[in-house]
């Protein structure tokens, strides 16, 4: 399974991360298509055209809370807002369906404060890859009132912020199980049910390199998952915020530099 086309959902005051994906996920991915849903079209438009990154579909997403209902969505906090999450599978449904089905393409889904340094450095076998967490520390607990326990039991083995997939029928499974509350965890927890059900590949560790690892990145690490304008005190989620600035404008050089890159 290669990656022919690019996914991703980018709602309200999170839109300046578009200046750090679309340049790095244009350098990564070559001539693949990247499709943005948002509920900011025009200044999705503005940023693409400033970063110089072509080959991009902006798309309409409005406020899906109007349309669905979400009662069965476990609510954990107010910093996770369900229907942007709703928006997310539902953006990789549509963009799946336009698949040729008999071909061994499928479509990268990654949350848009992913910044891309490399692409994958192979295909991908089966119809989905997942990115486990790779958990640097499986010993942090939440505090009581966030429910306590540990980390890992809320939020399982994978994080839902990158995967590839081709298959309609994981699409649709995983829709069902984010609304019937499946998993506990929003759209993430579900996916440890995943390799069970469907054939199953997983992405390399040196991608998604999130602060959840506990460890600063190292030079190997091919894309970070970090909000750039979160606040933290760790060091370690420092070190990736710098990391993933700092590849995000090599990636925009470049495409000042080399035109024929841009699209």
């Amino acid at each position: 399974m290669n990656v022919a086309e690019i996914v991703t959902v980018c709602m309200g005051d999170l839109i300046h991360e578009l200046r750090e994906f679309l340049p790095a996920a244009r350098v990564a991915f070559p001539g693949k298509r990247i499709h943005v849903y948002t509920d900011r079209g025009v200044d999705a438009l503005e940023i693409a055209a400033e970063v110089m990154a072509e080959n991009v579909s902006i798309h309409n997403a409005f406020d899906a809370s109007k349309q669905i209902s979400i009662d069965q969505v476990a609510k954990h906090s107010d910093y996770w807002q369900p229907w942007p999450i709703w928006w997310k599978i539902r953006a990789l449904q549509e963009r799946v369906a336009y698949l040729d089905p008999a071909s061994r393409d499928g479509v990268l889904l990654a949350d848009c404060d992913v910044t891309f340094r490399e692409g994958f450095e192979r295909p991908f076998r089966g119809d989905v890859a997942l990115s486990p967490f790779y958990w640097g520390r499986r010993d942090i607990a939440l505090p009581q009132e966030r429910g306590g326990g540990l980390l890992q039991h809320r939020d399982g083995e994978f994080n839902a912020g990158m995967l590839v997939t081709r298959s309609r029928v994981f699409c649709d499974w995983w829709m069902r199980a984010y609304l019937d509350g499946l998993g506990g965890f929003y759209e993430q927890g579900c996916l440890d049910l995943v390799p069970g059900l469907f054939t199953t590949d997983y992405i390399s560790p040196l991608h998604n390199w999130g602060k959840w690892r506990f460890t600063p990145p190292h030079g190997g690490v091919r894309s970070y998952h970090q909000h750039i304008g979160e606040p933290s005190r760790r060091m370690d989620v420092g070190a990736l915020k710098i990391a993933a600035q700092r590849t995000a404008a090599e990636a925009r050089a470049t495409l000042l530099s080399f035109p024929s890159k841009r699209a």
